[in-house]
């Protein structure tokens, strides 16, 4: 039995990384790294293509790579586990840890965390955009996106409506910093990457992930990287420093294997902050922009 499920389990791998394979030449992709884990079993890792458009570089899983917004489910695990230390409650509002933040006295950390505080993302505005298409290997501070978003106006009153926002998770970040007096890297290493034996993951202190990399590769618009469309651009060496503590980690994907389970089943949080996590709640947003 334990026989013909491993060949069920590589026919199956076979035939997806021929369907990966195939979706990405028509999307001018050179390179992915996929793992597929199911039913407690150790994951397949798949590493399929170049790490440079060049092909003179196989993918290798070791490789890291940027894990953009899946970096919020480790800003929220970090956020919970300084809430089960008391060091943290959810009730309590951004002014009393961070200042300079809109209506930072009627935000809650648990807004932030469920995208109701009705913050502005900055990398929706023209004139920031424009600022990082000027100088792409910038290392934006946390305090630097703070201060593009506090000229914005609101996506709606806080608690009051859901509007995905980076702003949210830099935010969250700063308030853990403020809260403990360590540096948001050493908290993501204490609290999360320690624990979990994530030895290939952290919060990207330069442009580029540390090596073992591939070069990186997106589709953008006309004679601009940034933002989608169907332009192929090298963007190797760029910082995506301006998605915030929310959007800038790397990964491994042996490492994500074990760190997405572990943080989306809560399961190094306490009871009650794994309510609070995988409690669902409907946004009711309608919306095609989740900026």
């Amino acid at each position: 039995v334990a026989l013909l499920a491993l060949i069920a389990s590589s026919t199956a791998a076979e035939t997806l990384a021929v369907a990966l394979e195939c979706r990405m030449e028509k999307m001018r992709c050179p390179g992915a790294l996929v793992g597929i884990a199911a039913g407690g079993q150790p994951a397949t890792v798949l590493a399929l293509g170049n790490a440079d458009a060049d092909g003179n570089q196989s993918m290798r899983p070791d490789m890291r790579m940027r894990i953009g917004s899946v970096s919020k489910l480790f800003v929220g695990a970090v956020v919970l586990r300084l809430v089960d230390q008391g060091v943290l409650s959810l009730d309590d509002t951004v002014a009393k840890h961070v200042e300079g933040v809109s209506h930072g006295d009627e935000i809650t950390i648990r807004m932030l965390g469920r995208h109701t505080s009705g913050l502005a993302c900055p990398i929706w505005n023209h004139d920031f955009q424009a600022e990082i298409l000027a100088d792409p290997q910038k290392q934006w501070s946390a305090r630097a996106l703070l201060e593009r978003a506090a000229d914005l106006p609101m996506h709606h009153e806080p608690g009051r409506g859901w509007h995905y926002s980076n702003t949210a998770a830099t935010v969250a970040g700063l308030i853990a910093e403020s809260a403990t007096g360590e540096p948001y890297d050493r908290l993501l290493a204490k609290l999360i990457c320690e624990p979990l034996g994530l030895r290939s993951t952290g919060l990207c202190g330069q442009p580029a992930p540390p090596e073992p990399t591939p070069n990186a590769y997106r589709h953008g618009r006309g004679d601009r990287w940034l933002g989608y469309g169907e332009t192929f651009c090298d963007v190797t060496g760029y910082s995506a420093s301006w998605a915030g503590i929310g959007g800038n980690m790397y990964s491994t994907i042996r490492d994500l294997n074990v760190a997405t389970l572990s943080l989306a089943t809560g399961r190094l949080l306490s009871e009650k902050s794994r309510s609070e996590l995988l409690a669902w709640r409907d946004s009711a947003w309608k919306g095609t922009d989740a900026g």
